[in-house]
């Protein structure tokens, strides 16, 4: 008898998504397996053409779309993903990663050793990781909407996104320590003295499922007086 032994780890991902559809909640995922059958699975990166399939040979991104359309559901049912992964072999981060980015989840790689002193400082890395995954605040249903001026464009925001976003974007959850950033530029000529107005509004769920509501308002003054730039500028985070 011939036996397949398959791998679970991109079905674990979807079915756990798929069971908190209704209500929400934190999906946290062990593995250490390179899920090689089944749903989400992948090859080797050394199996594809580099001419032919130049972005499936290219190990920087994913080579399906399966966990783009999980990490999106994941988001809009206020459901996070967590990975942890222990490996002494090479995994697809690039593909596997996303379903926890869209969500707002994190993402922990543990390069697993036959080497017992290095074993024990993974298991350590481990209880660090899932302490403060679990002990710390986190926030769900996440919704980030910036309004600005006429006359500026937000062209993307960069974080731990696998796609550029617009101006408004929604995570299943996020930490406090979550950073993201807005890429900004002004299409139209202000003259000095004028304001620009900018407004960054936060929905968000906290652990006990209250709701709120947090609004942030900031204005710059257009100059074309370098003294001034400096002035009002923190100079250490600019260098």
């Amino acid at each position: 008898i011939k036996r397949q032994i398959s791998t679970i780890t991109g079905a674990a991902i979807k079915s756990g998504v798929e069971s908190l559809l209704e209500n929400g909640g934190r999906l946290m995922i062990f593995t250490s397996n390179p899920c090689n059958h089944g749903f989400g699975a992948c090859s080797s990166r050394d199996k594809f053409n580099k001419e032919k399939e130049p972005l499936k040979a290219n190990p920087f991104y994913p080579q399906h779309e399966q966990f783009v359309e999980i990490g999106e559901k994941a988001a809009n049912n206020r459901i996070v993903i967590d990975q942890f992964i222990f490996m002494s072999t090479s995994f697809d981060l690039s593909t596997f990663s996303i379903a926890s980015n869209l969500s707002g989840g994190q993402i922990e790689f543990y390069n697993y050793t036959s080497d017992p002193n290095v074993r024990d400082s993974l298991y350590e890395k481990l209880h660090y990781d899932l302490t403060r995954i679990l002990t710390r605040p986190n926030y769900y249903d996440c919704k980030f909407m910036l309004r600005f001026t006429v006359g500026v464009d937000c062209v993307e925001i960069l974080g731990p996104f696998n796609k550029k976003l617009g101006e408004a974007f929604q995570l299943g959850g996020c930490d406090p320590d979550y950073c993201y950033f807005y890429n900004m530029r002004l299409n139209e000529n202000f003259k000095k003295g004028q304001k620009i107005d900018i407004q960054l509004v936060i929905l968000f769920d906290d652990n006990y499922g209250s709701r709120y509501l947090r609004i942030f308002n900031y204005y710059f003054d257009i100059t074309n007086e370098v003294g001034t730039i400096f002035t009002n500028a923190e100079v250490d985070a600019i260098s």
